[in-house]
Protein backbone atom coordinates (compact mmCIF):
# COMPACT_ATOMS: atom_id res chain seq x y z
CA UNK A 1 0.00 0.00 0.00
CA UNK A 2 1.05 3.58 -0.67
CA UNK A 3 1.04 6.46 1.82
CA UNK A 4 2.56 9.93 1.51
CA UNK A 5 4.41 9.06 -1.71
CA UNK A 6 5.96 5.83 -0.42
CA UNK A 7 4.85 2.27 -1.19
CA UNK A 8 5.10 -0.53 1.41
CA UNK A 9 5.07 -4.25 0.61
CA UNK A 10 5.19 -7.21 2.99
CA UNK A 11 6.10 -10.84 2.30
CA UNK A 12 8.28 -13.76 3.47
CA UNK A 13 11.74 -13.75 1.90
CA UNK A 14 13.66 -16.72 0.47
CA UNK A 15 14.95 -17.56 3.94
CA UNK A 16 11.36 -17.48 5.26
CA UNK A 17 11.92 -14.31 7.25
CA UNK A 18 9.14 -11.77 7.67
CA UNK A 19 10.09 -8.81 5.48
CA UNK A 20 8.78 -5.34 4.62
CA UNK A 21 10.00 -3.30 1.63
CA UNK A 22 9.46 0.38 0.97
CA UNK A 23 10.18 2.63 -1.99
CA UNK A 24 9.74 6.32 -2.67
CA UNK A 25 7.77 6.69 -5.87
CA UNK A 26 9.81 9.67 -7.07
CA UNK A 27 13.11 7.73 -7.15
CA UNK A 28 11.98 4.07 -7.12
CA UNK A 29 14.79 2.94 -4.81
CA UNK A 30 13.63 -0.05 -2.76
CA UNK A 31 14.74 -0.63 0.82
CA UNK A 32 14.05 -3.90 2.64
CA UNK A 33 13.94 -4.71 6.34
CA UNK A 34 13.95 -8.31 7.49
CA UNK A 35 13.00 -9.56 10.93
CA UNK A 36 15.69 -11.98 12.07
CA UNK A 37 13.59 -12.99 15.08
CA UNK A 38 10.67 -14.52 13.12
CA UNK A 39 10.86 -17.37 10.60
CA UNK A 40 7.86 -18.76 8.75
CA UNK A 41 7.85 -22.52 9.40
CA UNK A 42 4.71 -23.68 7.59
CA UNK A 43 3.85 -24.70 4.02
CA UNK A 44 0.30 -23.38 4.13
CA UNK A 45 -0.87 -20.60 1.83
CA UNK A 46 -3.39 -19.41 4.42
CA UNK A 47 -0.51 -18.07 6.53
CA UNK A 48 0.07 -14.81 4.65
CA UNK A 49 1.47 -11.58 6.05
CA UNK A 50 -0.70 -8.43 5.84
CA UNK A 51 0.05 -4.76 6.43
CA UNK A 52 -1.91 -1.74 7.65
CA UNK A 53 -1.15 1.94 8.11
CA UNK A 54 -2.83 4.13 10.71
CA UNK A 55 -2.99 7.68 9.41
CA UNK A 56 -3.68 9.38 12.73
CA UNK A 57 -0.39 8.37 14.41
CA UNK A 58 1.74 7.24 11.45
CA UNK A 59 2.23 3.64 12.61
CA UNK A 60 2.70 0.54 10.42
CA UNK A 61 0.98 -2.66 11.56
CA UNK A 62 1.76 -6.26 10.59
CA UNK A 63 -0.19 -9.49 11.14
CA UNK A 64 1.31 -12.74 9.87
CA UNK A 65 1.38 -16.55 9.93
CA UNK A 66 -2.16 -17.55 10.89
CA UNK A 67 -4.30 -20.59 10.21
CA UNK A 68 -6.28 -21.01 13.42
CA UNK A 69 -3.25 -19.81 15.41
CA UNK A 70 -2.56 -17.37 18.19
CA UNK A 71 -2.30 -13.80 16.94
CA UNK A 72 1.11 -12.75 15.54
CA UNK A 73 1.16 -8.95 15.52
CA UNK A 74 3.76 -6.21 15.63
CA UNK A 75 3.63 -2.43 15.33
CA UNK A 76 6.11 0.28 14.36
CA UNK A 77 7.02 3.42 16.25
CA UNK A 78 4.63 6.33 15.67
CA UNK A 79 5.22 8.77 12.83
CA UNK A 80 7.28 6.46 10.63
CA UNK A 81 5.06 7.07 7.57
CA UNK A 82 4.84 10.85 8.05
CA UNK A 83 8.47 11.58 7.14
CA UNK A 84 9.90 8.24 5.99
CA UNK A 85 13.22 9.70 4.87
CA UNK A 86 14.03 10.64 8.47
CA UNK A 87 13.84 7.01 9.63
CA UNK A 88 16.51 4.44 8.84
CA UNK A 89 14.60 1.46 7.46
CA UNK A 90 15.42 -1.46 9.77
CA UNK A 91 13.70 -3.88 12.13
CA UNK A 92 14.37 -1.70 15.18
CA UNK A 93 11.47 0.50 14.06
CA UNK A 94 9.10 -2.29 15.13
CA UNK A 95 8.33 -3.80 18.48
CA UNK A 96 8.31 -7.54 19.26
CA UNK A 97 5.68 -10.01 18.11
CA UNK A 98 2.56 -9.95 20.30
CA UNK A 99 -0.33 -12.38 20.70
CA UNK A 100 -2.59 -9.61 21.99
CA UNK A 101 -3.88 -6.19 21.00
CA UNK A 102 -4.60 -5.25 24.61
CA UNK A 103 -1.89 -6.30 27.06
CA UNK A 104 -2.78 -9.49 28.91
CA UNK A 105 -5.69 -10.40 26.61
CA UNK A 106 -4.28 -12.89 24.06
CA UNK A 107 -6.25 -13.62 20.90
CA UNK A 108 -6.37 -17.21 19.64
CA UNK A 109 -7.68 -19.23 16.65
CA UNK A 110 -6.94 -16.45 14.15
CA UNK A 111 -7.23 -16.85 10.36
CA UNK A 112 -7.48 -14.30 7.52
CA UNK A 113 -6.59 -11.11 9.44
CA UNK A 114 -7.06 -7.91 7.43
CA UNK A 115 -6.29 -4.31 8.21
CA UNK A 116 -8.77 -1.74 6.89
CA UNK A 117 -8.35 2.03 7.08
CA UNK A 118 -11.51 3.77 8.22
CA UNK A 119 -12.99 7.20 8.91
CA UNK A 120 -11.22 9.72 11.13
CA UNK A 121 -7.92 8.08 10.08
CA UNK A 122 -8.47 5.07 12.36
CA UNK A 123 -7.39 1.50 11.58
CA UNK A 124 -9.39 -1.71 11.95
CA UNK A 125 -8.22 -5.31 12.28
CA UNK A 126 -10.76 -7.95 11.25
CA UNK A 127 -10.25 -11.71 11.47
CA UNK A 128 -11.92 -15.10 11.66
CA UNK A 129 -12.06 -16.90 14.99
CA UNK A 130 -12.52 -20.66 14.51
CA UNK A 131 -12.39 -22.97 11.51
CA UNK A 132 -13.86 -23.11 8.01
CA UNK A 133 -17.02 -24.94 9.11
CA UNK A 134 -17.44 -23.18 12.47
CA UNK A 135 -16.07 -19.63 12.37
CA UNK A 136 -16.97 -16.15 13.56
CA UNK A 137 -15.85 -12.70 12.39
CA UNK A 138 -14.30 -10.43 15.01
CA UNK A 139 -12.86 -6.93 14.77
CA UNK A 140 -11.15 -4.19 16.76
CA UNK A 141 -10.43 -0.47 16.27
CA UNK A 142 -7.04 1.22 16.72
CA UNK A 143 -6.37 4.92 17.24
CA UNK A 144 -3.33 6.73 18.66
CA UNK A 145 -1.69 3.79 20.38
CA UNK A 146 -4.82 2.15 21.76
CA UNK A 147 -6.77 -0.89 20.56
CA UNK A 148 -10.41 -1.13 21.56
CA UNK A 149 -11.65 -4.36 23.12
CA UNK A 150 -12.50 -6.71 20.20
CA UNK A 151 -16.12 -7.46 19.40
CA UNK A 152 -17.86 -10.25 17.50
CA UNK A 153 -19.83 -9.59 14.29
CA UNK A 154 -21.14 -12.95 13.05
CA UNK A 155 -22.45 -16.14 14.60
CA UNK A 156 -21.80 -19.65 13.27
CA UNK A 157 -25.07 -21.03 14.66
CA UNK A 158 -28.31 -21.87 12.88
CA UNK A 159 -29.94 -24.69 10.95
CA UNK A 160 -29.51 -24.93 7.16
CA UNK A 161 -31.40 -27.62 5.26
CA UNK A 162 -30.29 -28.54 1.75
CA UNK A 163 -32.50 -31.22 0.22
CA UNK A 164 -32.94 -32.93 3.57
CA UNK A 165 -29.31 -32.71 4.69
CA UNK A 166 -28.88 -30.32 7.61
CA UNK A 167 -25.95 -28.25 8.86
CA UNK A 168 -25.98 -26.65 12.31
CA UNK A 169 -22.79 -24.59 11.95
CA UNK A 170 -20.90 -22.60 9.33
CA UNK A 171 -18.54 -19.72 8.57
CA UNK A 172 -19.03 -16.42 6.76
CA UNK A 173 -16.37 -16.29 4.04
CA UNK A 174 -16.08 -12.61 3.29
CA UNK A 175 -15.53 -10.81 0.01
CA UNK A 176 -13.88 -8.06 1.99
CA UNK A 177 -14.67 -4.97 4.00
CA UNK A 178 -14.79 -1.46 2.58
CA UNK A 179 -15.59 2.02 3.85
CA UNK A 180 -17.55 4.66 1.98
CA UNK A 181 -15.10 7.57 2.06
CA UNK A 182 -17.91 10.14 1.96
CA UNK A 183 -20.13 8.86 4.75
CA UNK A 184 -17.83 6.57 6.79
CA UNK A 185 -20.27 3.70 6.48
CA UNK A 186 -18.67 0.25 6.51
CA UNK A 187 -19.77 -2.38 3.98
CA UNK A 188 -19.47 -6.16 4.39
CA UNK A 189 -20.15 -8.95 1.89
CA UNK A 190 -19.87 -12.71 2.33
CA UNK A 191 -21.09 -16.17 1.39
CA UNK A 192 -21.96 -18.91 3.84
CA UNK A 193 -19.88 -22.09 3.94
CA UNK A 194 -21.60 -24.94 5.75
CA UNK A 195 -20.19 -27.65 7.98
CA UNK A 196 -21.44 -30.94 9.43
CA UNK A 197 -22.93 -33.29 6.83
CA UNK A 198 -23.04 -30.63 4.13
CA UNK A 199 -19.25 -30.75 3.69
CA UNK A 200 -18.21 -27.22 2.77
CA UNK A 201 -21.40 -26.44 0.81
CA UNK A 202 -21.31 -22.75 -0.13
CA UNK A 203 -24.37 -20.67 -0.90
CA UNK A 204 -25.78 -17.21 -1.56
CA UNK A 205 -24.36 -13.70 -1.68
CA UNK A 206 -24.94 -11.80 1.55
CA UNK A 207 -24.50 -8.11 2.39
CA UNK A 208 -24.70 -5.74 5.35
CA UNK A 209 -23.70 -2.15 6.06
CA UNK A 210 -22.70 -0.47 9.32
CA UNK A 211 -23.30 3.21 10.18
CA UNK A 212 -20.98 3.08 13.21
CA UNK A 213 -17.80 1.31 12.09
CA UNK A 214 -18.93 -2.25 12.77
CA UNK A 215 -20.82 -1.87 16.05
CA UNK A 216 -24.26 -2.35 14.48
CA UNK A 217 -25.32 -3.64 11.07
CA UNK A 218 -28.21 -3.06 8.67
CA UNK A 219 -29.36 -5.11 5.70
CA UNK A 220 -29.84 -3.77 2.18
CA UNK A 221 -33.42 -2.70 3.05
CA UNK A 222 -32.12 -0.57 5.94
CA UNK A 223 -33.37 -2.81 8.76
CA UNK A 224 -31.09 -3.17 11.80
CA UNK A 225 -30.04 -6.82 11.98
CA UNK A 226 -27.20 -6.68 14.51
CA UNK A 227 -26.27 -4.55 17.50
CA UNK A 228 -24.59 -4.90 20.90
CA UNK A 229 -26.88 -7.81 21.82
CA UNK A 230 -27.51 -9.52 18.45
CA UNK A 231 -25.04 -11.06 15.99
CA UNK A 232 -25.39 -11.48 12.23
CA UNK A 233 -26.43 -15.09 11.68
CA UNK A 234 -27.81 -17.46 9.08
CA UNK A 235 -31.30 -16.31 10.07
CA UNK A 236 -30.53 -12.62 9.52
CA UNK A 237 -32.23 -11.29 6.34
CA UNK A 238 -29.02 -10.41 4.49
CA UNK A 239 -29.20 -12.35 1.21
CA UNK A 240 -29.01 -10.15 -1.90
CA UNK A 241 -28.52 -12.87 -4.54
CA UNK A 242 -29.45 -16.54 -4.29
CA UNK A 243 -26.68 -18.83 -5.56
CA UNK A 244 -26.69 -22.61 -5.29
CA UNK A 245 -22.98 -23.01 -4.69
CA UNK A 246 -23.03 -26.79 -4.80
CA UNK A 247 -24.45 -26.93 -8.29
CA UNK A 248 -22.76 -23.78 -9.61
CA UNK A 249 -19.24 -24.21 -8.22
CA UNK A 250 -19.07 -20.83 -6.50
CA UNK A 251 -15.68 -19.62 -5.23
CA UNK A 252 -15.40 -17.83 -1.89
CA UNK A 253 -13.35 -14.84 -0.72
CA UNK A 254 -13.15 -12.59 -3.74
CA UNK A 255 -13.31 -8.82 -3.17
CA UNK A 256 -15.49 -5.77 -2.70
CA UNK A 257 -15.04 -2.03 -3.23
CA UNK A 258 -17.27 0.99 -2.55
CA UNK A 259 -17.20 3.61 -5.30
CA UNK A 260 -17.38 7.41 -5.09
CA UNK A 261 -21.17 7.30 -5.22
CA UNK A 262 -21.35 4.96 -2.22
CA UNK A 263 -22.26 1.86 -4.25
CA UNK A 264 -20.73 -1.50 -3.19
CA UNK A 265 -19.25 -3.63 -6.00
CA UNK A 266 -18.49 -7.35 -5.64
CA UNK A 267 -16.95 -9.83 -8.08
CA UNK A 268 -16.99 -13.62 -7.69
CA UNK A 269 -17.08 -16.58 -10.04
CA UNK A 270 -19.23 -19.64 -10.63
CA UNK A 271 -20.31 -21.87 -13.51
CA UNK A 272 -21.53 -19.75 -16.44
CA UNK A 273 -25.25 -19.22 -16.92
CA UNK A 274 -26.58 -21.81 -19.34
CA UNK A 275 -23.90 -24.38 -18.53
CA UNK A 276 -25.02 -27.66 -16.89
CA UNK A 277 -24.90 -27.95 -13.11
CA UNK A 278 -22.10 -29.70 -11.28
CA UNK A 279 -22.93 -32.98 -9.56
CA UNK A 280 -24.45 -32.04 -6.17
CA UNK A 281 -24.03 -35.59 -4.80
CA UNK A 282 -22.12 -35.20 -1.53
CA UNK A 283 -20.66 -38.69 -1.88
CA UNK A 284 -18.61 -37.39 -4.83
CA UNK A 285 -17.00 -34.62 -2.80
CA UNK A 286 -13.55 -35.24 -1.35
CA UNK A 287 -11.24 -33.22 0.89
CA UNK A 288 -12.04 -29.76 2.22
CA UNK A 289 -12.81 -28.03 -1.08
CA UNK A 290 -16.10 -28.14 -2.94
CA UNK A 291 -15.99 -28.95 -6.69
CA UNK A 292 -15.29 -26.17 -9.20
CA UNK A 293 -15.07 -26.04 -12.97
CA UNK A 294 -13.00 -22.99 -13.91
CA UNK A 295 -13.14 -23.75 -17.64
CA UNK A 296 -16.94 -23.52 -17.62
CA UNK A 297 -17.07 -20.62 -15.16
CA UNK A 298 -17.25 -16.86 -15.57
CA UNK A 299 -16.72 -13.94 -13.20
CA UNK A 300 -19.87 -12.06 -12.19
CA UNK A 301 -20.03 -8.43 -11.14
CA UNK A 302 -22.68 -7.53 -8.55
CA UNK A 303 -23.39 -3.96 -7.51
CA UNK A 304 -26.03 -2.11 -5.53
CA UNK A 305 -27.48 0.98 -7.18
CA UNK A 306 -28.37 4.18 -5.33
CA UNK A 307 -32.04 3.18 -5.16
CA UNK A 308 -31.10 -0.08 -3.40
CA UNK A 309 -31.46 -2.35 -6.45
CA UNK A 310 -28.84 -5.07 -6.91
CA UNK A 311 -27.57 -5.81 -10.42
CA UNK A 312 -25.50 -8.69 -11.82
CA UNK A 313 -23.30 -8.51 -14.92
CA UNK A 314 -21.45 -11.42 -16.50
CA UNK A 315 -17.82 -10.67 -17.37
CA UNK A 316 -17.34 -12.42 -20.73
CA UNK A 317 -13.85 -13.78 -20.04
CA UNK A 318 -13.17 -17.43 -19.15
CA UNK A 319 -11.95 -17.85 -15.59
CA UNK A 320 -9.42 -20.31 -17.01
CA UNK A 321 -8.81 -22.08 -20.30
CA UNK A 322 -6.59 -24.72 -18.70
CA UNK A 323 -8.47 -25.64 -15.54
CA UNK A 324 -7.43 -25.11 -11.93
CA UNK A 325 -3.65 -24.76 -12.19
CA UNK A 326 -3.68 -21.23 -10.78
CA UNK A 327 -5.91 -19.78 -8.12
CA UNK A 328 -8.50 -17.43 -9.59
CA UNK A 329 -9.73 -15.07 -6.91
CA UNK A 330 -9.98 -11.60 -8.39
CA UNK A 331 -9.79 -8.02 -7.10
CA UNK A 332 -12.33 -5.35 -8.04
CA UNK A 333 -11.61 -1.63 -7.70
CA UNK A 334 -13.01 1.57 -9.22
CA UNK A 335 -11.34 4.83 -10.22
CA UNK A 336 -12.56 8.42 -9.78
CA UNK A 337 -14.79 8.12 -12.84
CA UNK A 338 -16.32 4.98 -11.33
CA UNK A 339 -14.82 2.83 -14.06
CA UNK A 340 -14.57 -0.70 -12.64
CA UNK A 341 -11.42 -2.81 -12.96
CA UNK A 342 -11.13 -6.52 -12.24
CA UNK A 343 -7.56 -7.69 -11.65
CA UNK A 344 -7.00 -11.45 -11.89
CA UNK A 345 -4.65 -14.28 -12.79
CA UNK A 346 -5.41 -15.23 -16.39
CA UNK A 347 -3.75 -18.61 -16.95
CA UNK A 348 -0.45 -17.29 -15.59
CA UNK A 349 -0.68 -13.80 -17.08
CA UNK A 350 -1.86 -10.70 -15.23
CA UNK A 351 -5.33 -9.89 -16.56
CA UNK A 352 -7.18 -6.59 -16.13
CA UNK A 353 -10.77 -6.27 -17.31
CA UNK A 354 -12.71 -2.99 -17.37
CA UNK A 355 -16.30 -1.71 -17.50
CA UNK A 356 -17.81 1.77 -17.34
CA UNK A 357 -20.46 3.43 -15.23
CA UNK A 358 -22.00 5.07 -18.32
CA UNK A 359 -23.13 1.67 -19.65
CA UNK A 360 -24.30 0.40 -16.25
CA UNK A 361 -21.29 -1.92 -16.41
CA UNK A 362 -22.59 -3.84 -19.43
CA UNK A 363 -19.36 -3.32 -21.42
CA UNK A 364 -16.92 -5.56 -19.56
CA UNK A 365 -13.93 -6.45 -21.70
CA UNK A 366 -10.28 -7.40 -21.28
CA UNK A 367 -8.22 -4.19 -21.08
CA UNK A 368 -4.79 -5.82 -20.91
CA UNK A 369 -3.15 -9.20 -20.59
CA UNK A 370 0.28 -8.58 -19.17
CA UNK A 371 3.14 -11.11 -19.22
CA UNK A 372 6.71 -9.91 -18.78
CA UNK A 373 9.94 -11.89 -18.52
CA UNK A 374 8.98 -12.97 -15.01
CA UNK A 375 5.88 -14.92 -15.98
CA UNK A 376 4.02 -17.10 -15.68
CA UNK A 377 2.55 -15.76 -12.46
CA UNK A 378 1.08 -17.83 -9.66
CA UNK A 379 -1.46 -17.08 -6.96
CA UNK A 380 -3.82 -14.18 -6.51
CA UNK A 381 -2.85 -10.57 -7.35
CA UNK A 382 -3.07 -7.81 -4.76
CA UNK A 383 -3.88 -4.19 -5.62
CA UNK A 384 -2.52 -1.01 -4.00
CA UNK A 385 -5.92 0.55 -3.29
CA UNK A 386 -4.52 3.74 -1.75
CA UNK A 387 -2.38 4.44 -4.82
CA UNK A 388 -5.32 4.22 -7.22
CA UNK A 389 -7.38 6.48 -4.99
CA UNK A 390 -4.65 9.12 -4.70
CA UNK A 391 -2.66 8.94 -7.96
CA UNK A 392 -4.82 7.14 -10.55
CA UNK A 393 -2.19 4.40 -10.87
CA UNK A 394 -3.06 0.72 -10.75
CA UNK A 395 -0.20 -1.09 -8.98
CA UNK A 396 -0.47 -4.88 -8.75
CA UNK A 397 1.62 -7.27 -6.62
CA UNK A 398 1.95 -10.83 -7.93
CA UNK A 399 4.44 -13.69 -7.61
CA UNK A 400 6.18 -15.83 -10.20
CA UNK A 401 5.12 -19.45 -10.50
CA UNK A 402 7.51 -21.93 -8.87
CA UNK A 403 8.88 -24.89 -10.80
CA UNK A 404 9.01 -27.08 -7.68
CA UNK A 405 7.56 -27.20 -4.18
CA UNK A 406 8.98 -24.68 -1.69
CA UNK A 407 11.00 -22.85 -4.34
CA UNK A 408 11.46 -19.15 -3.59
CA UNK A 409 10.39 -17.04 -6.57
CA UNK A 410 10.45 -13.29 -7.22
CA UNK A 411 7.59 -10.98 -6.38
CA UNK A 412 6.62 -8.40 -8.99
CA UNK A 413 4.97 -5.00 -8.71
CA UNK A 414 3.43 -4.08 -12.06
CA UNK A 415 2.07 -0.53 -12.27
CA UNK A 416 -0.25 0.89 -14.94
CA UNK A 417 -1.31 4.46 -15.61
CA UNK A 418 -5.10 4.84 -15.87
CA UNK A 419 -6.03 5.99 -19.39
Amino acid sequence: MTHNGWQYTTYYDAQRRLAVARRKWSDGVREILRFEDYTYENDDNHNVTVIGICHDDGTIHLAFDHHTDDLHYRISVPGVVYNPGRFEWNASLFGPTHSDLIAGQPISRVTYPRFVGGPNDKLYLIWRNGVHFDGRIWMSEYSRGVWEAPWQITSSEGSYDYEGVVSQRRNAYTNGYAFDRRTGRMHLSWIWREGDELKTTQHDLMYAVSPDQGRSWHNTQGDCISDATTLISLDSPTMVWEIDGRRRGMKNQHSMYVDDKGRPHIVLYHVQDGEPDLDPDLSQWTGLSSPKDEQRSRYYHFYRDLDGTWHRREIPIPVSTIGAKWRHRSRVILDRNNTAYMVFNLDGDLGIARATDATDYRDWQLATRHADDGGPYDGEPRVDVALLESEEKLSVYIQEEASSDNEATPLHLVTFEID
